[in-house]
C-alpha cells in the first residue's frame, strides 16, 4: 500500500524516482523496492522523508488516512531539518554531506566547527571587501 500511494505521488508531481530520490534524500534505488513493495518494512525516517518530500503526510503514506494533505502548517524540527537537507541535496550535494557529518559529531565539536566556519566566512567577506576596493582604486587610476 505505501509502495503505491508514494508511486501514485510522485507520478501526480511528473517526477521520476531519481528526482523524488534527491528531493528525500533517499536513493532511487531504496524508492525502486519501496514502490514495488520489494522493501516490506519501512523505517518511520524514511516515511517522514517521503512525505515532506512529497508534500503528505505520514498517516496518508501509511493508509491511515485517504487525505495527503498536511493538516498543520508548522513543522517539526525534524521536518525542517530534512527539508533542509533536501534543498542542499539538490543546491550543493557537497555542502549537504558535510552538513550530515557535522550533525554526527558530538555537541561540543559541533559548536567548534560552526565558529571557525563563521571565522572563515568572516576572513573571506574580508577579502572580499578587500578586492573590491583595491579594483576601485585600479578603475580610478585608469580613469
Amino acid at each position: 500500500m505505501i509502495g503505491d500511494r508514494i508511486r501514485k505521488l510522485r507520478e501526480e508531481k511528473g517526477w521520476s524516482q531519481g528526482q523524488l530520490a534527491l528531493y528525500s534524500g533517499l536513493t532511487q534505488s531504496h524508492i525502486s523496492q519501496i514502490e514495488s513493495g520489494k522493501r516490506s518494512k519501512v523505517e518511520p525516517e524514511t516515511v517522514s522523508k517521503l512525505a515532506i518530500a512529497l508534500g503528505a503526510t505520514t498517516d496518508y503514506l501509511l493508509g491511515l488516512t485517504d487525505d495527503p494533505r498536511p493538516r498543520r502548517e508548522a513543522i517539526t524540527e525534524d521536518e525542517g531539518e530534512v527539508a533542509l537537507l533536501a534543498w542542499l541535496e539538490m543546491e550543493n550535494p557537497r555542502l549537504a554531506e558535510l552538513y550530515r557529518t557535522v550533525r554526527e559529531l558530538p555537541e561540543d565539536l559541533q559548536d567548534r566547527f560552526v565558529n571557525m566556519l563563521e571565522e572563515q566566512v568572516r576572513l573571506l567577506q574580508d577579502l572580499g571587501r578587500l578586492r573590491e576596493e583595491r579594483e576601485k582604486e585600479e578603475q580610478q587610476e585608469e580613469t
